[in-house]
């Protein structure tokens, strides 16, 4: 059976600390406001997606690695940039050894830049040494205490630990935070006195659209966490929220999870064990009926960590 690497969601922040967008990948690593930046630099621009992040639009409170980056030479500015973007690359497609090479370099030139140990624990994780993963995202956070990335692969470093009580306590923090964000970003691009322009308006809305996307998958997690640590009614209560219109199957997974959890409770009866199974099987063959892989995969990834299903791909 084919081991899948953990999913960190790729969640792209602007310096001002916004999310901006949230790519659908089931195990792209987690990345920081430059290199993320530095990579959309990379990609062809679009009319519709302007090519460069929604930058200082709210404010500029968090552009601390941007500051750090512009204190370098020109040279190795270039040379950083080069680094970051090889080291994404390749952690994006497990060249791991290749990825430490090039960010043990990047290290070199800038050691307080939360990218290179955001990105060097999405490559241990990918190792599965989730010990040095939790190393490299710790130092990440403190550097960037309030950085969601470090953040949110902590949590997930938990999740896939089965390490639930702690993957709750890491987790819950984070909705507040990402509403805060969303009913920002919302709010700045409806307001007629912000010096946007069409395009900029239009990122923001995007921005709190995939914000709410990215709520929604830890509200899942949480469910999950919940029913890992026997706490039914809660894992029910947050099942309440979600709906079957909803952009994301997080309403299908949700029920899914819940009879996969009847099942792993019926496993004296055998009989009500496999209704449980099948009942939770018809759940995602509905959701594979709606929604696309891409969208399908980041709720699989969750469901396979836990043991639920296997991973036969």
């Amino acid at each position: 059976m084919k081991i899948r690497p953990v999913f960190l969601a790729l969640i792209v922040l602007s310096p001002a600390g916004q999310i901006v967008r949230a790519q659908e990948t089931k195990d792209a690593p987690a990345l920081s406001a430059e290199s993320a930046q530095l990579a959309a630099e990379a990609a062809e621009g679009t009319d519709d997606a302007p090519k460069a992040s929604v930058i200082d639009l709210l404010d500029n409170s968090a552009a601390d690695e941007a500051k750090i980056i512009e204190a370098l030479s020109a040279a190795d500015q270039t040379k950083l940039r080069e680094l970051l973007r090889d080291a994404s690359t390749f952690v994006s497609g497990i060249r791991l050894q290749e990825a430490f090479e090039k960010l043990f370099e990047a290290e070199e030139i800038a050691p307080e830049l939360f990218t290179i140990h955001n990105l060097k624990g999405a490559a241990y994780t990918k190792m599965r040494d989730f010990d040095k993963a939790r190393a490299s995202f710790d130092k990440a956070l403190k550097i960037a205490p309030n950085a969601f990335m470090a953040q949110f692969n902590l949590a997930e470093t938990e999740f896939v630990t089965h390490q639930y009580p702690a993957a709750l306590q890491r987790l819950e923090p984070l909705l507040p935070m990402l509403e805060k964000q969303a009913k920002e970003a919302e709010e700045a691009a409806k307001d007629p006195k912000k010096p946007f322009n069409a395009a900029q308006r239009k990122n923001l809305q995007l921005q709190a659209d995939a914000t709410r996307g990215t709520m929604k998958l830890i509200q899942y997690k949480l469910l999950i966490c919940n029913l890992k640590t026997d706490n039914e009614p809660a894992a029910r209560k947050i099942q309440k929220s979600f709906n079957f219109m909803d952009d994301d199957p997080a309403f299908y997974y949700g029920n899914a999870a819940l009879a996969f959890q009847k099942a792993d409770e019926a496993k004296g009866d055998e009989k009500a064990a496999r209704a449980a199974q099948e009942e939770a099987q018809e759940w995602l063959r509905s959701a594979e009926k709606i929604y696309a892989r891409q969208q399908l995969e980041i709720y699989t990834d969750s469901l396979i960590e836990t043991g639920w299903i296997d991973n036969l791909q």
